[in-house]
């Protein structure tokens, strides 16, 4: 850590902490400095006990799970719970940070995608653990690739936005052709196994067609670019994988 200075003298000010203090602390630092992140504190038992209000409105988080564990709850699948549960007394243990993909079916039946950050709470005084800081943000494929196309396209027209509903193999194909999966070959055997029933070239063929129709494109380069750029292609996107913390550091 690197540190000005300047602040040095106040850092070394300050009074040491015991344990429920410093977790108080950095509840009282998610209130002040994380206000409009999703965010949370859980205790060493895996119990929430602080979150935001952007978390609480993303996930559906009621009041009543403060002082409780997901698996009291029963708010996602046993299965799920229990893997956060296990994962999350991993942590504890051996006071390393986890990184982890979380697919989360929300209340209208969509899955949607979040990378989420957890770190050990640490109190330097006594070197235990006091509880977890969980940071989470949705993922976006080809967020930057998106930025840059807007950026390029913005002096010139635009294509109008499609507001027609579309199909689910639709919506996985779309996804496919962002994070660069995009032979009709591969698409087929990438949602085939993903979505466990046989995804045939032909029909990846004819809902391509479909969809060059509807956005007026010719390829799928064309397809991918126009999504990125006249849409919240987000909306577009169903992930084809089943609920779950899925780690990253494994």
């Amino acid at each position: 850590m690197h540190i000005h200075s300047n602040y040095l003298n106040y850092l070394n000010s300050f009074t040491e902490l015991d344990d429920e203090q410093f977790l108080a602390f950095h509840i009282w630092q998610m209130i002040h400095c994380r206000p409009y992140e999703m965010s949370l504190i859980k205790n060493t038992s895996c119990e929430f006990i602080a979150f935001t209000q952007k978390m609480q409105t993303e996930f559906n988080l009621p009041l009543e799970i403060l002082g409780k564990t997901f698996q009291q709850m029963g708010l996602v699948a046993p299965s799920i719970s229990q893997d956060i549960h296990r994962q999350e007394l991993n942590l504890i243990n051996t006071k390393t940070q986890q990184n982890s993909f979380y697919f989360y079916k929300n209340q209208a039946g969509i899955t949607n995608s979040y990378l989420v950050k957890k770190q050990p709470l640490i109190n330097p005084n006594s070197d235990n653990v006091v509880g977890i800081l969980i940071n989470t943000e949705r993922v976006r494929p080809n967020l930057m690739r998106s930025f840059l196309l807007k950026q390029h396209n913005s002096a010139t027209q635009h294509t109008p936005l499609i507001t027609k509903d579309f199909t689910y193999i639709q919506k996985q194909i779309i996804l496919c052709l962002i994070i660069g999966i995009s032979g009709r070959k591969e698409i087929s055997q990438t949602l085939s196994k993903l979505l466990n029933e046989d995804i045939t070239e032909i029909k990846i063929k004819n809902s391509l067609q479909q969809l060059y129709k509807d956005f007026h494109c010719s390829d799928s380069q064309q397809l991918v670019n126009t999504i990125l750029t006249n849409r919240t292609y987000s909306e577009l996107l169903e992930y084809p994988v089943i609920p779950g913390n899925y780690l990253l550091d494994h």
